[in-house]
């Protein structure tokens, strides 16, 4: 009887020392989440690119792009944006950035047609963007760049169109894939890439500046390899191609966030074995290793939550009742030291190896479909 006695009181022991280390682990999360939600604890100075990860079609995505921009604009001087769309279509944004050219935008909306990204919303943010943008000083102005693979040659035709020089004669070698290029025909792109492979010298001297941008543009028309994880590779190839034009400034992204992650991980669309963007920026050979910052955006709503339960812990966010942020990285943060939130992570992985900070979106509305 002594016996069974001693060994029900140290399982209550056991139990009650589990249950503490539970609860207090609790509260102090729960502490931390009340006291670390402003954009200003942000160390901005430590890094270089800034990913924010959304669902797509959700309307506060880009409610939520505008806000995280214009701060990190105005308080670390990013002022180079990467788009989640192909890096010659986006020649075209760029040019309506510039401009203001209502052609080049309207011409950038309608080849997204039937994708999630032909929004309302997405529209309205670029329009912003371009207003935006003549408020700042002339060595402050904001370029955008496309670093995804292209999924519509006749966009990335008009975009590589943008590029030419009316005022400039046409090298013979050229005539003829400039003559399909301002006829916007798509069967340019064959001959565009003859003459950078037979006559390089005249596309550099045709093209001038803006020759390293159609080079670029040539290799993205032609891609080399494939599989699962080819558009996050292309991602890479591209963000180095820029990152080797502006090596030095901030760059800021917002994608789906499944390209975000830092590490590899089990998520509701990818597995462990596959790449993401964010991890080859954050990899061995990259140049801007250690100087990612990812940051995911979680939408409470009524009808589903995103990412789902089953890949993204919300029971530490059950008291938040508004949107919020929440600054994830700082030195005596729980997910700093631990993994808290992600179902498919590796073992002895913490928070803080996939994503820095948090921003909690409750009951957003679906964005609605863009009309030209």
């Amino acid at each position: 009887m002594k016996k069974f006695i001693k060994i029900l009181m140290i399982v209550l022991v056991i139990i009650v020392v589990i249950l503490t280390s539970v609860f207090y682990k609790s509260i102090r999360i729960n502490q931390y989440i009340k006291e670390n939600y402003s954009f200003d604890l942000i160390n901005t100075s430590n890094y270089e690119i800034f990913l924010s990860g959304e669902t797509h079609t959700m309307e506060k995505s880009d409610k939520f792009k505008k806000e995280f921009f214009t701060y990190l604009n105005k308080k670390a001087g990013v002022k180079n944006i990467m788009e989640e769309a192909g890096f010659c279509n986006v020649l075209l944004l760029n040019a309506y950035i510039q401009s203001g050219n209502e052609d080049y935008l309207k011409s950038f909306m309608n080849q997204l047609k039937g994708t999630m990204a032909y929004t309302k919303e997405k529209y309205e943010f670029y329009k912003w963007l371009y207003k935006y943008n003549l408020q700042l000083d002339e060595d402050s102005k904001i370029n955008v760049y496309g670093v995804d693979v292209e999924h519509d040659l006749l966009a990335a035709i008009k975009g590589i169109k943008t590029l030419i020089d009316k005022n400039k004669p046409v090298p013979k070698s050229l005539q003829r894939s400039i003559y399909l290029l301002k006829e916007e025909n798509t069967g340019s792109a064959k001959y565009l890439k003859m003459a950078y492979e037979e006559d390089k010298k005249s596309c550099e001297k045709y093209f001038g500046d803006k020759f390293i941008y159609f080079e670029n543009g040539i290799k993205n028309l032609y891609q080399i390899g494939g599989g699962e994880d080819m558009r996050d590779k292309v991602m890479m190839k591209n963000f180095s191609f820029i990152y080797s034009l502006k090596k030095g400034d901030k760059f800021f992204g917002q994608f789906g966030s499944e390209h975000i992650y830092q590490d590899y991980i089990n998520s509701d669309f990818l597995t462990m074995e596959e790449v993401r963007f964010g991890t080859l920026l954050n990899g061995k050979s990259s140049p801007v290793k250690n100087k990612v910052y990812s940051l995911l955006c979680v939408y409470e709503n009524k009808e589903g939550n995103f990412p789902s339960k089953n890949f993204f812990n919300y029971s530490y966010f059950d008291n938040i009742k508004s949107d919020k942020f929440i600054e994830l990285s700082r030195e005596k943060s729980p997910f700093y030291h631990k993994e808290y939130l992600f179902n498919g992570s590796k073992e002895n992985k913490v928070t803080c190896d996939y994503i820095q900070g948090l921003m909690i979106l409750r009951n957003s509305k679906k964005t609605h479909v863009y009309e030209n």
